[in-house]
C-alpha cells in the first residue's frame, strides 16, 4: 500500500507544469500559447457580435483587447526566440469556435464563458509550467508576465459564468 502511495505521488509530481515544460520546446510552447491566443480572440469577437448578456459582451471586448496586445508581444519573444507562431486554430480549437456559432441567447452565453474558461485554465497551467522550467529566456519571460492576466481572465470568466447559465 505504501509503494502505490509513493508511486502515485511520484506520478503526480512528473505531471506537474513545471515537470513537462522541460520538455515543450519553445517553438511547441510558442504555438500552443499563439493558437490559445487566436481562440480567445475569435471567440471573443464572435461573442461581441451575438451575445445579448453586458457582462460576457465586456469580458469579450477585454478577450479581444488583452490577448491582442498579449500576442504581439509573444510574437516578439518568440521571434527572439528562434521560435514560429502560428495563428491558425488546430482541429479541436475549430471545433469548439464552429459549435458556438451555432448557438444563440443564453445557449450561447453559457457555451463562451464554459470555453472561456477551460481555455483560461489550460493557459494558466502552459504559462505556468514554461515560466518556471522553460527553455527559451525571452519566452519564459513572457510568460511570467502573462500569467498573472490569464490568472484574472480566469477568475472573472468563473464569476460570470453562473449569471450566465441562468
Amino acid at each position: 500500500m505504501k509503494i502505490l502511495i509513493v508511486a502515485s505521488t511520484a506520478v503526480l509530481f512528473a505531471l506537474t507544469p513545471a515537470a513537462w515544460a522541460q520538455d515543450v520546446s519553445p517553438a511547441d510552447f510558442a504555438g500552443k500559447a499563439s493558437v490559445g491566443n487566436a481562440f480567445e480572440v475569435q471567440e471573443a469577437k464572435l461573442a461581441v457580435k451575438q451575445s445579448k448578456d453586458g457582462k460576457v459582451k465586456s469580458f469579450a471586448r477585454m478577450m479581444v483587447k488583452d490577448h491582442t496586445a498579449a500576442e504581439k508581444k509573444l510574437e516578439a519573444a518568440a521571434k527572439a526566440s528562434g521560435a514560429p507562431v502560428g495563428t491558425a486554430l488546430d482541429a479541436d480549437h475549430q471545433a469548439k469556435l464552429d459549435a458556438l456559432n451555432g448557438k444563440t441567447g443564453a445557449d450561447f452565453d453559457k457555451a463562451y464563458m464554459a470555453d472561456q474558461i477551460q481555455a483560461h485554465t489550460e493557459a494558466a497551467d502552459l504559462l505556468a509550467g514554461y515560466s518556471q522550467s522553460g527553455g527559451a529566456p525571452k519566452l519564459k519571460a513572457w510568460a511570467k508576465a502573462t500569467l498573472p492576466t490569464v490568472k484574472m481572465h480566469l477568475q472573472h470568466a468563473q464569476s460570470i459564468a453562473p449569471a450566465a447559465s441562468m
